[in-house]
């Protein structure tokens, strides 16, 4: 009897995501998700001083190659994080836990700074992909949007690991 309700719970929660997912329009501004507009810190009219400071003019176009270039020292420095200890550390962790444990390395203290400094990076780089998409799949303003999303995310991920059409095909062949 437990088999049987095991095979069913994937089919229930697949059901509650759906009807997550068609509710709250309200909160996650429906089918199409919700769009902004572009700041006006980077449009090329913004000029936030009357006078250049320290001989340059400050306008949009001069923000917009700052986050350029910020951007750019966050690539670099994941390339250090990457080729340092901290990353072979890292990827030691990723072959064998054991192995890394067994050479003296705290390997929850790495999984767990790795997960910060991942979340760090990766909220970064969602916010600049909503910045350049201009347009959010979740919602923006509200935190309801993004945790329904992110859960659905989730839980496709872990319920359909081969994908939609791979879970289908498995099925068919039982």
């Amino acid at each position: 009897m437990r088999a049987a309700t095991l095979t069913t719970q994937p089919a229930r929660t697949g059901w509650v995501a759906v009807f997550l997912a068609s509710q709250f329009s309200e909160f996650k501004g429906g089918e199409d998700g919700l769009t902004f507009k572009n700041p006006t810190w980077l449009s090329p009219s913004f000029e936030p001083f009357d006078t250049e400071v320290l001989g340059l003019l400050i306008d949009g176009k001069t923000l917009t190659y700052w986050l350029i270039f910020g951007v750019v020292v966050l690539f670099l420095v994941l390339l250090r994080i990457v080729n340092s200890l901290f990353g072979r550390v890292l990827q030691a962790i990723r072959e064998n836990d054991f192995r890394a444990e067994a050479l003296g390395f705290r390997t929850v203290i790495y999984r767990t700074v790795s997960t910060v400094l991942a979340a760090l990076f990766a909220t970064v780089a969602g916010a600049l992909l909503a910045q350049w998409l201009r347009y959010v799949i979740g919602g923006m303003g509200t935190l309801y949007g993004a945790v329904i999303g992110s859960v659905l995310f989730v839980l496709s991920v872990y319920y359909f690991p081969t994908g939609v059409l791979g879970r289908l095909r498995a099925r068919t062949l039982r």
